[in-house]
């Protein structure tokens, strides 16, 4: 399948060449049309130039509308006129059947639909890479019922999350390097980045190029070495994971406590009950705080299990939080519930 920047490419030389095509039949019939009209020392209308250029270019046989049999000047313009503009002519009709056939037509439609949504989207996820660690923070996003853009510079990946996830995702195919790529995914407008690309090299140029067009999104950077994690902070990354460092944890971590890791697997697997860990900041005007925790709703009306609360102005996590705690502006509830449920009170609440 073609990357992105060859797609882009493809588009760009065959829209080029259709607009070149058109542009030189228009040329064609203003010429013709001008000719005639000089020819003709200005007793000929405008029109009538123009109709006798037309069924010329076209050859269509219709009866001469201008009395050029006494005109040899006239008629040599015609005869030159059919040969060139008969050429201009199939060379436009055979650009655009290409550009139809070719499914160049279908792709600039393609491309401007996908352009729109992206274009409506704000506060989204931007995932640059869908390769096996991308796809996995990919559905997990998705999973989670939050709007997310896929940037790949292989269409083949893209369409494997797309497959996998039964899902038709917003995307970009180009590189996540690429400054308009990323504008075009929306990034000044998005709440956080993943980067997730082939090379750590890609990963850092990927994590500076977001960081300079978007100072407040989040990024999260995949990275290979743990020596480098301080050029990925230099390059704006929030945060850097590791995955042989959390595989090697993951593994240990069967060992130790295998019913904790069984009990975690299930909770994101679970099809019929969409399960969640996540955080719900407070704010000013939230109508939790004030409230102690037995004096909210989250329990018995959306079903959610508070874990902790994290102190963002101490930043301390408080653990299995007594039920006489008074919320305030400054927390962020850690708590375990369905994802729909968690969306609900985020939108009345947070």
């Amino acid at each position: 399948m073609p990357d992105s920047r060859s797609l882009q490419n493809d588009l760009a030389v065959a829209t080029g060449r259709l607009r070149t095509a058109a542009l030189m039949v228009v040329g064609t019939l203003v010429g013709g049309t001008s000719g005639y009209y000089l020819l003709g020392g200005g007793d000929w209308s405008l029109l009538d130039c123009a109709y006798m250029t037309a069924i010329t270019l076209t050859t269509v046989g219709y009866s001469e509308v201008l009395p050029i049999h006494d005109n040899p000047t006239a008629r040599l313009f015609t005869i030159l006129l059919i040969f060139l503009g008969m050429g201009v002519v199939l060379y436009f009709a055979s650009t655009l059947t290409a550009f139809i056939l070719d499914g160049d037509l279908r792709n600039v439609v393609r491309v401007r639909r996908m352009r729109k949504l992206i274009a409506d989207l704000n506060g989204h996820f931007i995932v640059c890479g869908s390769g096996q660690t991308g796809e996995h923070v990919l559905g997990e996003l998705v999973h989670s019922g939050v709007d997310v853009v896929v940037v790949d510079i292989s269409r083949a990946n893209f369409d494997r999350c797309q497959r996998d996830f039964n899902q038709r995702l917003p995307h970009i195919i180009g590189d996540g390097t690429d400054d308009e790529v990323l504008l075009a995914a929306g990034l000044e407008r998005a709440a956080g980045v993943v980067v997730s690309l082939g090379s750590e090299h890609d990963n850092l140029l990927c994590t500076i190029t977001a960081r300079t067009l978007n100072p407040n999104t989040r990024i999260i950077s995949r990275g290979e070495d743990q020596k480098s994690e301080q050029k990925f902070r230099r390059a704006g990354a929030d945060r850097v994971v590791y995955t042989s460092a959390i595989g090697g944890l993951r593994m240990a971590a069967e060992l130790l406590r295998p019913q904790v890791v069984t009990f975690l697997d299930v909770m994101l697997r679970d099809q019929e009950r969409r399960l969640r860990i996540e955080e719900i900041p407070l704010s000013e005007s939230a109508a939790l705080t004030g409230k102690s925790l037995a004096q909210t709703d989250l329990r018995s009306k959306y079903d959610l299990l508070v874990i902790a609360v994290h102190d963002r102005t101490a930043d301390k996590f408080i653990y299995n939080p007594a039920s006489d705690l008074v919320l305030e502006e400054h927390h962020t509830l850690i708590v375990l519930g369905e994802v729909d449920h968690i969306a609900a009170v985020r939108q009345l609440h947070g």
